[in-house]
């Protein structure tokens, strides 16, 4: 035989009674099990988060169900205040710079939880800062025009002039 608990017996614990039929000349007997049906974990990482190296990035996890906790793993940076608070700061390491970083959420369960354990992860892009050179400075006799060359560096990808003057 087989029992298939119902999704309402979640964290609960079931008795299922065994009953022999009677012999000839024999009384039946009975004997019980108890089934204690764990409920399944919920773990949500949150959605994919862009910072710069100097930066950081605010982890907002969620467990549900079986779960009683969460701990983060992945990176060489550091989460502060550990990484076994859902709700933690992750400062990137130099190392990690123009890359992305994938931070896994694994549920802690309940000692004795025969669940699966689950996971799930959320990529941290990590930009380098960016920058900006507009050159040297010029002079122009007015009518005239200047050559601009500016460059960009680190994370920076377009850049816009703009001027002080008229």
């Amino acid at each position: 035989a087989t029992y298939t608990p119902d999704p309402s017996e979640a964290g609960t614990v079931v008795t299922l009674t065994l009953t022999s039929d009677a012999g000839t000349g024999c009384p039946s007997v009975s004997d019980q099990i108890n089934i204690t049906i764990d409920q399944l974990a919920t773990v949500n990482a949150g959605p994919s988060i862009n910072t710069c190296i100097d930066g950081v990035a605010n982890l907002n996890g969620i467990v549900g169900g079986g779960a009683i906790g969460g701990i983060w793993t992945g990176g060489v940076g550091a989460f502060t205040p550990s990484n076994t608070s859902l709700n933690v700061i992750y400062t990137p390491a130099m190392s990690e710079v123009n890359s992305t970083v994938t931070l896994t959420l694994t549920a802690i369960m309940d000692i004795g939880n025969v669940c699966p354990v689950p996971f799930d992860q959320l990529d941290l892009i990590i930009e380098d800062v960016p920058s900006a050179n507009a050159g040297i400075d010029q002079s122009v006799c007015f009518g005239g025009s200047v050559s601009l060359n500016g460059s960009l560096g680190g994370g920076a990808v377009t850049a816009t002039w703009s001027s002080s003057g008229d």
